[in-house]
């Protein structure tokens, strides 16, 4: 008997080690994208009071440390690339196990879809990978996915990420920090699809998934008593897109929730300068202006409180910090003249522009709209050989960069 029970808790040892190098590898081979997105959520103890969900327009549309630093709102963006509904509607139950929100902000876009998750698989992943392995969350991947071998994947990523093996680097050890809480800022300025109006009257009638989820999601919130505001984040929408933003009047108005339809009633981005690409999303210049009205508004709606002054979230100032380093840190990369002047639409900078009086650029309708997106006036000079355009940020009255420009690309600092 002693020698079965000395052998039963060597195989224990064994099992239990084969467990913990099992787990150490999945965590090492697996794309650290889902990590990176949640690393602040899942780091801070207090509450958020405001949980963003949605798609890319999401993510790329409205930015948490801009609420902070305008009203001292402490948010959270939850939205996934190619996230359709349901997945926002998961990702909403996994997060309410670890912060209880005031207000949950739900874009509507994809809510024509039938389909559960996107159509890209790696972007379900990077919506439910950092959350951990609980029996809630089995009981919801199985929800959502419906396919016991698929599922899989989302409950042991090892199944899924075994083969990286070849493409693992120092990343992978050491992950790269986002001080964007969960937002994205990325850089491109594109001339938009040109689009028709549709009037508010022409909606989508038919009943999707996408909208049986949105009921859900919004009803998992007033049984949490947690306010709702429903947003369709602008963007150059085709009649369609159109159509189903105006269905969600009718959401909106069965549940007697806020709606924010940017595609029709608030005219706050010019696309001209606003767009990262020319049919979908926002650029960092439209979703700081999509941020301030969202900002607004809810301060004039909601009673979400002002967190600057509470010392348990002082921390968020420092986080700020690191987010305004990023933001100087992107001017410092860009080479393309209208990608620095669309990033200098921000309230945190100020700028002073001169342009070689010889130079055509000024004749660029697209750089003009940009400099006059700034806010800040320029002056024709005589500038040094080869220079069409001089340019100087400021915070607090210091410089922070300086680009000088040939035509589009930078050729100095």
């Amino acid at each position: 008997m002693k020698e079965y029970f000395k052998m039963l808790a060597s195989s224990m040892v064994v099992l239990i080690l084969c467990v913990v190098i099992l787990n150490f590898l999945g965590n090492l081979v697996e794309r650290k994208e889902s990590r990176i997105k949640y690393r602040d959520f899942f780091e801070q103890n207090e509450d958020f009071d405001i949980l963003f969900l949605g798609s890319s327009h999401m993510i790329s549309g409205v930015y948490p440390m801009e609420l902070w630093d305008d009203y001292g709102i402490v948010s959270y963006n939850l939205g996934g690339h190619g996230s359709r509904i349901p997945t926002s509607y998961i990702v909403l139950k996994q997060a309410l196990d670890y912060t209880t929100p005031q207000l949950v902000v739900i874009d509507c876009c994809n809510v024509k879809s039938d389909r559960m998750y996107s159509d890209s698989i790696e972007q379900a992943h990077l919506s439910l990978d950092a959350f951990p392995l609980t029996w809630h969350k089995v009981r919801d991947i199985h929800e959502l996915i419906g396919d016991r071998k698929l599922e899989s994947e989302f409950l042991w990523n090892f199944v899924i990420y075994h083969n990286r093996w070849d493409s693992l680097t120092l990343q992978d050890l050491e992950p790269e920090i986002s001080v964007e809480k969960g937002a994205e800022s990325r850089i491109g300025v594109a001339v938009p699809n040109e689009f028709p109006i549709v009037s508010q009257d022409n909606k989508m009638e038919e009943d999707t998934v996408g909208i049986a989820y949105l009921r859900k999601t919004i009803e998992l919130c007033q049984e949490n008593d947690i306010d709702v505001l429903l947003t369709f984040i602008p963007f150059p929408a085709d009649k369609d897109n159109q159509r189903d933003a105006n269905r969600i009047y009718d959401i909106a108005e069965e549940y007697g929730v806020n709606y924010i339809n940017f595609l029709a009633d608030v005219d706050v981005v010019d696309y001209e300068v606003d767009c990262l690409d020319e049919a979908s999303h926002l650029n960092p210049s439209g979703g700081k202006k999509v941020t301030e009205y969202i900002g607004k508004y809810i301060s004039e709606h909601y009673d979400i409180p002002d967190r600057r002054s509470f010392t348990e979230y002082s921390f968020w100032e420092d986080d700020y910090q690191n987010y305004l380093d990023y933001k100087i840190s992107l001017l410092k990369n860009q080479n393309s003249l209208a990608c620095y002047l669309m990033l200098l639409y921000d309230n945190d900078l100020a700028c002073q522009i001169a342009v070689d009086e010889d130079s055509n650029i000024i004749m660029d309708e697209q750089i003009q709209r940009l400099i006059d997106n700034t806010g800040a006036e320029y002056i024709l000079s005589d500038l040094e050989e080869d220079i069409d355009i001089s340019i100087r940020v400021f915070y607090n009255n210091e410089i922070v960069d300086t680009g000088f420009f040939l035509d589009k690309y930078r050729v100095g600092n």
